[in-house]
């Protein structure tokens, strides 16, 4: 059995050419007429459709038994399983990330209510805030301007946190727009 994509038409003849394949080889090299090529495209569309009836056949008993079927997810799959394995992988990787990244990471946790409701801070909240403190030098004017009002929704009593923000805000006082201050003191 041929693929289509094997079948080469000569344009001045009506004879097609065939690629060689190791179980026809007695073949090689030679030239199918139409009739040849019919019976073979027909030969290929039998296998088709036999190999469509195999799929569909119904299964038996013993092979229900063997087959594994997919369950649904459980209900508390997303703040049991999926939520707490991406903190992990968060937590590991937190070390690489850029002022802007936290920045973006520190906003996201601060608009997810539901899961600092249930659990409090946690474990990744407070290195969070420990990652953003020894990094602090690096954020620029509009990274504290993002950052500044997440971290009084995560962390509204780490003093430390934002003493360093207020220094970083005096070193970076020339980087801010109008807009910009008038953010941070509504903030």
């Amino acid at each position: 059995m041929l693929s289509r994509s094997w079948y080469r038409v000569s344009s001045r003849s009506c004879v097609v050419s065939k690629r060689w394949h190791s179980h026809d080889h007695h073949h090689a090299g030679s030239e199918w007429t139409g009739a040849e090529l019919t019976e073979e495209l027909r030969a290929d569309r039998q296998a088709v459709v036999e190999r469509t009836k195999r799929v569909r056949k119904v299964m038996s008993p013993e092979e229900t038994k063997a087959l594994v079927m997919p369950s649904r997810l459980p209900e508390d799959f997303i703040e049991e399983t999926l939520i707490p394995h991406m903190e992990n992988c968060i937590r590991f990787n937190i070390k690489t990330y850029t002022p802007a990244e936290l920045t973006q990471l520190t906003r996201g946790y601060a608009l997810y209510t539901y899961r600092r409701d249930t659990s409090g801070n946690g474990p990744l909240m407070e290195y969070l805030a420990e990652i953003i403190k020894s990094r602090m030098v690096a954020f620029t004017a509009i990274e504290i301007v993002d950052v500044l009002p997440a971290c009084q929704t995560l962390f509204p009593d780490d003093t430390e946190l934002f003493d360093m923000l207020t220094e970083r805000i005096k070193e970076t006082i020339n980087d801010y727009s109008a807009l910009n201050l008038i953010g941070l003191v509504r903030t």
